[in-house]
C-alpha cells in the first residue's frame, strides 16, 4: 500500500498537472494501492479548486486512510528535531505524513524533496518520488 502525499494528489487533480504523475497515481488507484492519512486530507481540503474539492469528497469515503496515532505524533516530533539538527529541516506536515507511513508500513509517493531528505536522515527507504518516466 502507498500513502500518496499531497504534492502528488495536487498533480493528479490538476488538468495541467504532470501527466506522468497523474498516470502513476491513477494506476495506484486502479490497483487499490493508494491511500492517504488525515494530514493529507486536511491539506487537500484547503484547495480553492472546486473540481478538486468534488473529487476529494468522492474519494474520501472509499479511499483507505491510515490513522495518525500517538506513536505517529511522537515519531514526527523526533523527525522534525532530527532533520533540523542535521541541517535539513522539513515542514512539520511532511514529518507527520512520513512518520504515519513508517508506522503503518507504507511507502510514500510524492513530488516533494523533503521525503527524500527524511529517507536520508533516517536511513529508511520508503519515499518514492513520482518522476516522469
Amino acid at each position: 500500500m502507498h500513502l500518496i502525499d499531497t504534492s502528488s494528489w495536487i498533480d493528479y487533480f490538476k488538468s495541467t498537472g504532470n501527466p506522468d504523475i497523474r498516470d502513476q497515481v491513477a494506476q495506484l488507484l486502479t490497483r487499490n494501492e493508494a491511500s492517504w492519512c488525515e494530514m493529507v486530507f486536511l491539506e487537500l481540503q484547503g484547495s480553492p479548486n472546486s473540481k478538486q474539492s468534488v473529487a476529494i469528497s468522492l474519494l474520501e469515503p472509499v479511499l483507505p486512510h491510515f490513522a495518525i496515532n500517538q506513536g505517529c505524533w511522537k515519531h514526527a516530533h523526533q523527525l522534525a528535531r532530527l532533520t533540523k539538527t542535521k541541517g535539513k529541516p522539513v515542514p512539520n506536515t511532511d514529518a507527520l505524513i512520513y512518520a504515519t507511513a513508517l508506522h503503518h508500513g507504507l511507502r510514500v509517493f510524492h513530488n516533494d524533496k523533503h521525503f527524500n531528505w527524511l529517507d536520508d536522515v533516517t536511513g529508511h527507504a520508503i519515499a518514492e518520488r513520482l518522476l516522469p518516466s
